[in-house]
């Protein structure tokens, strides 16, 4: 029986310039893989942030578009409550205006009549409910007197007493209970 024995093969060694070289082709390829991976990730990233700045102009554009309409709401607003606000009547000044004009006992000092009550509308006409002051020598005098200062006044016009009533109070006295109806029109 023959025993199979390896035989020495002998293997020529390597000469370290092949070495070298096999490593060297390793080397670049790995190197010129790591090159293109680089690339692609530079490019991808450039790209990316090519898509980045144009979504920043476009958002960017909107919100100036939306601040140009904001702007734009707020002017037509503002134009709204300007427009609301020249039309508004305040009526305490009307009521000051009135007790201004109102004409004075030059003796008394105190009005020729007093204010009972008054109503308005939006378009400032006017209706004022009043009387003469007890004691008068002539109430019907005062009467004409109040229609004149109202009627020489800057703020009202259109003044006219469409009704008189003549009562007597607990002395006697006459009052004149009438109303005045007048435009109030502002300074």
């Amino acid at each position: 029986m023959s025993t199979f024995t390896p035989q020495d093969q002998s293997q020529t060694p390597r000469s370290p310039a092949l070495s070298f070289f096999i490593l060297a082709v390793v080397l670049s390829l790995l190197f010129s893989a790591y090159l293109v991976y680089l690339f692609v990730a530079q490019f991808s990233t450039k790209k990316e942030a090519d898509v980045y700045v144009q979504e920043t102009a476009q958002l960017q554009q909107q919100v100036t578009t939306l601040t140009q309409k904001k702007v734009g709401y707020l002017q037509k607003a503002k134009q709204v409550l300007d427009k609301i606000d020249s039309q508004r009547i305040y009526w305490s000044k009307v009521v000051h205006d009135a007790l201004l004009v109102m004409p004075k006992d030059a003796k008394t000092g105190a009005t020729k009549s007093d204010f009972l009550s008054y109503s308005g509308s939006s378009d400032g006409k006017l209706v004022m409910s009043m009387k003469t002051i007890a004691g008068s020598q002539n109430p019907y005098i005062d009467v004409a007197d109040v229609v004149n200062a109202f009627s020489k006044s800057s703020v009202f016009r259109d003044v006219f007493v469409p009704t008189i009533s003549k009562n007597q109070n607990d002395q006697g006295q006459a009052v004149l209970t009438y109303v005045l109806n007048l435009t109030y029109h502002g300074e």
